[in-house]
């Protein structure tokens, strides 16, 4: 069985307070953008975009976490991820210097939201003369990503390999 593992208890928000959170880590974002530039390295933009969020004023930031870790095992296999910047325990910030967003950064946040059973998420990319972002959204959460079935009907085994096959694959699905 595939284990993830999160140092901290993380927690699926609505839309609207997704909206207000990303309303104000996005004037920080177009601040920072517009004072130091778009030459930094990501994780100058992490810190300093962690710092502003400290001092949020208006009581919508409760928490701020750089670098969360997520940790991936499944049999001997162990892989950790860390996540950029985690805002509330609720949505997933991913910064990125490049010169456009690609399907790659937007396949790698919607593994974080899927792993970290998250809904809301972002990709910012500081790379641009301007700001580029992408809203990303995981509408489904672990509950219902288990509910699932699989129609082998059409499966025909021809060798006792071929069972193995479907075990392996049956057992995938399930681990996933």
């Amino acid at each position: 069985m595939m284990g993830v593992y999160i140092g901290k208890k993380l927690t699926r928000i609505a839309q609207d307070e997704f909206h207000a959170i990303d309303k104000i880590i996005m004037g920080h974002v177009f601040d920072i953008h517009n004072e130091i530039g778009r030459f930094c390295s990501e994780k100058i933009y992490q810190r300093e975009l962690s710092r502003r969020c400290r001092g949020d004023s208006q009581g919508i930031i409760t928490s701020v976490c750089s670098e969360m870790p997520i940790l991936v095992k499944h049999k001997n296999f162990n892989k950790t991820y860390f996540l950029d910047l985690v805002v509330n325990n609720s949505v997933i910030y991913e910064f990125k210097t490049v010169d456009d967003l690609s399907d790659k950064h937007t396949g790698q946040i919607i593994n974080y939201l899927l792993l970290a059973n998250l809904s809301h998420g972002k990709l910012i990319n500081f790379g641009p003369q301007s700001v580029q972002y992408q809203f990303i959204s995981a509408k489904s959460d672990n509950t219902s990503r288990h509910e699932y079935s699989i129609d082998d009907s059409n499966w025909t085994s021809v060798a006792s390999s071929s069972d193995k096959f479907m075990d392996l694959v049956v057992n995938l699905v399930a681990d996933v």
